[in-house]
């Protein structure tokens, strides 16, 4: 049975699968203070012998934004699939996952990846303030560390029915205190934006969160 099977192979070769050959399946950058996104390139070939048609582009965050010129490409033909990742508020090191999927008869998966490094030039310790149920109202406070020169400050939203002030750290000039007293005895929740900004340039933007049980 096993002669006959592999004599069998010689009269019915198998069928040549169409598929998709990318350049790279990943991506990494070192991103500037300045910048705000990036865009990620990801060169492919049709190198099988029947058109493909790429069925889906799917992303592991809603911050990535994929495009493709066509869908359809013919055998010999190239194209390219680009991920624009907006960078937001968001520091450190980014891994984001491009998800391709083929219309193939047995369809392909592939998983484009983009790594990024957004410097980090500020943080701020804690994000969070709660004040609890019979608390004394008084101060609290979030330290922010900064680690390039500019001036930070709260911007829309500001904080309800709370009062704030930026001191800085005696001693270092890169860290200040953003002081909050609440004005209110009363439950609430408020948010807040703080900018670190060089002239017009907003270089990094974070938000805070208040709260009055």
């Amino acid at each position: 049975m096993i002669k006959l099977f592999a004599i069998s192979l010689l009269f019915f070769p198998l069928i040549a699968s169409a598929n998709l050959v990318f350049e790279t399946t990943r991506v990494d950058h070192q991103a500037e203070t300045t910048d705000k996104e990036y865009v990620a390139v990801f060169p492919f070939a049709n190198e099988g012998s029947e058109p493909v048609t790429i069925r889906s582009i799917k992303t592991s965050c809603g911050c990535t934004t994929p495009k493709l010129d066509k869908k359809t490409y013919q055998p010999g033909e190239s194209g390219e699939i680009t991920a624009t990742f907006e960078f937001g508020s968001r520091t450190g090191h980014q891994s984001k996952i491009v998800t391709v999927i083929t219309d193939e008869e047995k369809p392909e998966v592939f998983k484009l990846r983009l790594s990024v490094e957004i410097p980090v030039i500020m943080q701020m310790n804690p994000r969070i303030l709660n004040w609890k149920k019979g608390e004394e109202l008084s101060p609290k406070e979030m330290l922010i560390t900064l680690f390039d020169t500019g001036v930070l400050e709260v911007a829309h939203p500001y904080p309800k029915g709370f009062e704030f002030n930026i001191l800085p750290v005696e001693g270092k000039e890169n860290e200040y205190r953003l002081q909050f007293t609440p004005t209110t005895e009363e439950a609430a929740r408020s948010n807040f934006m703080i900018k670190f900004k060089q002239g017009p340039t907003v270089l990094a933007q974070q938000r805070g969160f208040l709260v009055m049980r």
